[in-house]
């Protein structure tokens, strides 16, 4: 469901924003209209302006002749129109003598005077204290030629009040009324406000400048003032291409239940989500999670312990659940029925392995029994010597199999077990500081515990240990173990019959268990005997159950 009301929302969404926007342009359309009803008279009135300055300016040369008469006829052109204030001629030299204030004056101190000189074009520009009125006015300019020569210029003064708020509060209602109306020409110079001085309360203004306004013509747009918040702006034309009116507008709090509209739409249907995804969050804990998390915790007793446990089926549980617990709870009983018979089946298997290693290990001794007695009837001490040697080996093998059966993993046998039973087998003990063990925890797997043991035996048949100190050392260096074996020294005789074949032999042994032996003899005559070798890693045999 909710996956179904997301797509709603983000359309109800999308609607709503494109609806704002729609009505937002709407608005400005209007507030357009608005700004150009509210600029009416100051359009009419600057209109007016100009075209009276061009009518002035295309006769100004049958009265330029003589001042008196011109400004006589200036004077008499402002009594026909109230709404100026001032109308004269300026020529190129500033020197003004046909004018309505009827005294010559001096132009060139004036601000307009550098301008209007280098532009021979028709301008609309402010002075905020006329040099004529001594009040705020506005200069409306018309070039004068005399044939292709530039002259001079035609200047008509109107004065501000004439364009103030209550001039534009006839024309629009209350609640239509703009924060502010501006006018302005094409260089972005404030020719009139509704209120205020020309240069002041300017903050409403765009951040836009009012030339860039100029340029692009009548149009209305949302934008943020001078000091950061949104209004709404209508630029439309009082004279083409000179003259630009420019309303100010606020824009509405729209809002819904005390929200911001565009907050409200993305508010409401994020809600509407959130609650389907509440609800299904619900139904999906009540009809699926709690009977996954009940038929998980069955099979995770089952895995530990292998125990069974019957549950009585709750109310409302879906069929297919019902199933899949019957479904496990078959699975357990055959996987349980299943791994009694292979417990039964390797018990058996122990069984006779661990019977195997006994009865070998019965048979070697019973050829070291027979051994034995053969090497007590014969006279020949060299025979009493190598059926010694082989009693020794024989032992050392009966030692491997005795581990193996009596261990619990019948994979490994540890070293350790093995180094004690052939010293003790061949009469090597601890007391006396005869024997001097120093071994770590190693095992050996069945193919290294043979060679293993079988030359540990045969090196320390090589000594007698009444003559010295026997030292047995298997450490662990790095991945691999190091042995050591320091032995009494031997019999001059033993050594020279025996000596190099015991060490062909024992190199042999090494060589089955990856190493290769080192032999040197101790300053007090004793031999020693060093191997390296890594052990192999014991796969655990099956547990006896």
């Amino acid at each position: 469901m909710s996956m179904v009301l997301l797509p709603l929302g983000l359309i109800a969404v999308v609607q709503t924003r494109e609806y704002e926007r729609e009505s937002l342009r709407r608005s400005e359309l209007a507030l357009l209209a608005l700004t150009e009803r509210a600029t009416a008279s100051e359009s009419v009135l600057i209109e007016n302006a100009v075209g009276a300055a061009s009518g002035l300016s295309s006769v100004i040369d049958l009265l330029d002749e003589d001042p008196a008469v011109c400004s006589e006829r200036m004077v008499d052109f402002l009594r026909d129109s109230p709404e100026f204030v001032f109308a004269g001629f300026v020529p190129l030299d500033g020197q003004m003598v046909c004018s309505s204030a009827g005294r010559p004056l001096d132009m060139t101190m004036s601000s307009l005077y550098e301008t209007l000189s280098e532009e021979p074009r028709r301008q609309v520009t402010a002075s905020a204290d006329g040099a004529i009125s001594g009040e705020w006015v506005i200069v409306v300019t018309e070039p004068v030629f005399d044939g292709e020569e530039y002259i001079g210029w035609v200047s008509i003064s109107i004065p501000h009040r004439l364009l103030g708020r209550e001039q534009t509060e006839p024309l629009v209602s209350n609640q239509s009324r703009p924060m502010q109306m501006v006018t302005f020409n094409a260089r972005g110079e404030v020719l009139s406000r509704a209120a205020g001085m020309a240069q002041s309360g300017l903050e409403d203004l765009p951040e836009q400048p009012l030339e860039a306004l100029a340029a692009e013509g009548a149009r209305a747009f949302t934008a943020r003032n001078r000091e950061g918040e949104r209004r709404i702006y209508a630029v439309t034309p009082v004279v083409p291409d000179t003259v630009f009116a420019l309303g100010v507008w606020d824009i509405e709090d729209r809002t819904l239940g005390g929200l911001p509209s565009g907050l409200a739409a993305v508010l409401f249907p994020a809600i509407m989500w959130i609650a389907s995804l509440a609800v299904g969050s619900l139904a999906m804990h009540w009809l699926v999670i709690v009977h996954v998390q009940r038929l998980q915790q069955k099979m995770r007793s089952f895995g530990r312990s292998r125990r069974l446990v019957e549950t009585p089926a709750r109310a409302g549980i879906p069929s297919e659940f019902r199933e899949m617990d019957a479904e496990f709870m078959a699975m357990a009983e055959n996987v349980m029925r299943d791994e009694a018979q292979l417990e039964n089946a390797v018990r058996e298997k122990n069984i006779l392995l661990k019977e195997i290693h006994h009865r070998v290990k019965n048979n070697l001794q019973l050829l070291s029994s027979i051994t034995s007695m053969k090497r007590r009837k014969v006279q020949s001490d060299e025979a009493r010597t190598v059926l010694s040697r082989l009693q020794d080996r024989i032992l050392s093998l009966a030692a491997i199999h005795r581990n193996l059966y009596q261990s619990e993993d019948m994979s490994a046998v540890n070293a350790g077990q093995l180094i004690h039973d052939i010293t003790t087998q061949q009469g090597i003990g601890r007391g006396g500081g005869k024997l001097d063990l120093d071994i770590d925890e190693v095992f050996l797997v069945p193919p290294q515990a043979v060679p293993f043991s079988l030359m540990l035996a045969e090196t320390l048949s090589y000594g007698r240990p009444e003559e010295g100190e026997v030292i047995v050392s298997l450490k662990w260096q790095g991945e691999g173990v190091r042995l050591t074996v320091v032995s009494p020294p031997p019999g001059q005789e033993e050594f020279e019959e025996l000596g190099l074949i015991g060490d062909h032999f024992i190199d042999a042994l090494a060589d089955q268990l990856g190493g290769r032996p080192e032999r040197d003899f101790l300053d007090d005559g004793r031999r020693r005997l060093t191997l390296d070798f890594v052990p192999l890693e014991a796969l655990p045999d099956t547990l006896d159950y």
